[in-house]
């Protein structure tokens, strides 16, 4: 695997760490709303959070999958989210030996959510990807599912609804619940 560095000095990928990161924070404070987690019965954990953090990040990296740019986007963001995954690891203070074990295991609920949410829209599952994933098959209420998939369908028409050069500035935006 070439390093990164590497492609973008010889191979001239372009760099969009700042804007990604700036894209991540905005995903992080809309992934926190109180909404999912009083309202719509996400559990308030670790899990919960990260479930919602993946939902919109994946819904961000679908909108901009098409992109030329959005591949080298898609990565920055991603390695600015399992960087930024990994230092509150540390900050728990989870032994280093113990780091790469729990980041493979993210890395691997990360795609497979990736996965689950792109075949669902797909399909037409939206509501049993959510449920797979984010209720882990808990009993839930209904109309908590049905308002979350709802919510989840028409971020995703809102996200890809703007300018793709704009998000990849970090000029992003996201529908309140």
């Amino acid at each position: 695997m070439i390093p990164k560095t590497i492609k973008r000095a010889f191979l001239g990928w372009p760099n969009f760490e700042r804007q990604a990161e700036e894209v991540y924070k905005k995903a992080v404070q809309q992934s926190r709303l109180p909404v999912f987690y009083q309202q719509w019965g996400v559990e308030d954990s670790i899990d919960g959070r990260f479930d919602m953090l993946c939902m919109h990040i994946v819904l961000i990296m679908m909108a901009l999958k098409s992109e030329v740019s959005g591949k080298y986007f898609n990565q920055d963001l991603f390695d600015v989210m399992f960087w930024d995954i990994e230092n509150d690891i540390r900050l728990q203070g989870v032994g280093d030996l113990s780091v790469a074990p729990r980041m493979k295991k993210m890395f691997a609920a990360f795609n497979g959510r990736r996965l689950a949410y792109e075949k669902a829209f797909a399909d037409n599952s939206v509501e049993q990807a959510l449920a797979n994933n984010v209720y882990r098959g808990r009993q839930t209420n209904s109309r908590d599912l049905a308002d979350l998939a709802t919510y989840m369908v028409r971020q995703k028409t809102f996200i890809e609804s703007q300018d793709k050069n704009a998000i990849m500035r970090s000029e992003i935006s996201f529908l309140h619940p």
